[in-house]
């Protein structure tokens, strides 16, 4: 493994330049190093405020996720493995993108069923406000409204 993981990490030489010749070759051969600083590391810093954000206003402003709602606790500890899975991928490990094919697909659905669920909950809660009759309204009705369009925020 750590001989893979050697062989596939590109080695740069002192005398690139020789083979060098245009853009694309010097983007192709420096390309691991580019994505390093141009996309790895900002998306980094993109996560880790975002990550930061849920924690401090679950943990501060939502009083410990509104006392252990399960909903918000699923929400942040998704975000943060998936946040973590996606690390690997803007890094472009070659390790990453060659052995764990089958953790990346299960990210992947995760994600659809994720974006597909909370999707389904804001049609409800729109569905719920604006097309159905409001003539019958009890305190579940108002619970359900109110529960999903939170959590949808």
């Amino acid at each position: 493994m750590e001989k893979e993981i050697a062989d596939d990490w590109p080695e740069y030489s002192s005398d690139w330049k020789s083979k060098v010749t245009n853009v694309w070759q010097f983007i192709n051969y420096f390309r691991y190093a580019l994505n390093f600083w141009l996309f790895g590391i900002p998306y980094t810093l993109f996560m880790l405020i975002c990550i930061g954000y849920n924690l401090v206003f679950n943990i501060w402003c939502n009083k410990m996720w509104v006392n252990m709602n399960s909903y918000l606790l699923f929400n942040t500890i998704y975000i943060v493995v998936q946040g973590t899975l996606s690390l690997f991928l803007a890094f472009e490990l070659p390790l990453w993108l060659k052995h764990f094919k089958v953790l990346r697909l299960a990210s992947f659905l995760a994600a659809w069923i994720y974006t597909i669920i909370y999707l389904v909950s804001c049609l409800k809660v729109y569905s719920m406000i604006y097309w159905e009759d409001h003539e019958d309204i009890g305190y579940e009705y108002m619970f359900i409204v109110m529960f999903l369009s939170y959590n949808a925020i």
